[in-house]
């Protein structure tokens, strides 16, 4: 195997973590927000109001 192919192969599974890290930071975030809506509704509007809209 030569270093151009070793290089190639880097370049593929850095591309691959990248596409793995987007997937990641679209639940993560997903979760962040329905955390943040819970919560504020928890504060505003009382734990079994809440509770109920789940």
């Amino acid at each position: 195997m030569s270093c151009k192919d070793i290089i190639a192969k880097v370049f593929d599974q850095e591309e691959k973590y990248w596409s793995e890290d987007e997937k990641l930071d679209e639940i993560y975030s997903k979760n962040a927000e329905e955390d943040y809506i819970g919560s504020h509704a928890v504060e505003s509007q009382g734990e079994e109001f809440y509770l109920e809209a789940v």
